[in-house]
């Protein structure tokens, strides 16, 4: 008769990722949120999973650590930002900010936040700057070009992470365990988007001198456009 295998191996983590592309959208990704089907597709791709996982996770003895994924979008979006938001500014605990922001990417983020529930651990992530996938990815081709100028007064900060910190971010995240629920996966200094334009531009060697004013990026990108590209979070670890 066959060897009996081994018995499977406990589960000790549990990490949740689930969530559709918040930049894509029906046509070609042109103003994304203007489309209600693409806000919906975006939260209930990040809000089902997630209630799913964590009842999942209730289930099992030992109870797994459910770890989940967020974004800096909780802080909301500030082009004028004076000081960064730390894991301090709770909007979801007594005595966090107030009133909490009520953009898009914020509301949603607190509604993730919360279908993680209680006894979970929260990774509120910048964007992560792959060559292979990501924001890097979809402006390779404008900067290439040399499109890849300031957007709107350029002042607005942007906050990034490189693929490598942020798997060792969460590695120690999951295996370190600490008090906290929620940590700032973000580069400790931020960059405001003019000068991670010219620095991306000089890497690649092309010119960063074309701009695109404000009111090109709203009709472009619309509520999107607004909320990210003009506006930005200032967030640090």
């Amino acid at each position: 008769s066959p060897p009996t295998p081994p018995p499977p191996l406990p589960i000790t983590h549990l990490l949740n990722l689930c969530g559709h592309d918040i930049s894509l959208s029906p046509l070609f990704g042109l103003r994304p949120w203007s489309f209600p089907s693409s806000k919906s597709q975006i939260r209930s791709s990040r809000l089902v999973p997630t209630s799913t996982l964590r009842s999942y996770a209730s289930s099992m003895s030992p109870e797994p650590r459910f770890i989940s994924s967020s974004g800096i979008g909780y802080y909301g979006s500030s082009p004028e930002s004076s000081e960064p938001h730390t894991e301090d500014d709770d909007y979801g605990g007594s005595g966090g900010p107030s009133p909490p922001p009520s953009d898009f990417l914020a509301s949603l983020s607190r509604e993730w936040e919360s279908s993680a529930g209680p006894g979970s651990i929260v990774i509120r992530t910048a964007p992560v700057l792959s060559p292979s996938y990501g924001v890097l990815s979809k402006l390779r081709l404008p900067f290439y070009l040399g499109l890849g100028g300031r957007v709107g007064t350029g002042r607005q900060r942007f906050p990034w992470v490189s693929e490598a910190d942020w798997c060792r971010a969460v590695h120690h995240v999951m295996f370190h365990p600490s008090p906290s629920r929620c940590y700032n996966v973000v580069a400790p200094e931020t960059s405001t988007q003019e000068e991670f334009a010219k620095a991306l531009a000089r890497h690649m060697n092309r010119p960063s001198v074309v701009p695109m004013p404000a009111m090109v990026v709203d009709a472009m990108f619309g509520e999107m456009g607004r909320d990210v590209l003009l506006g930005g979070t200032w967030a640090e670890p």
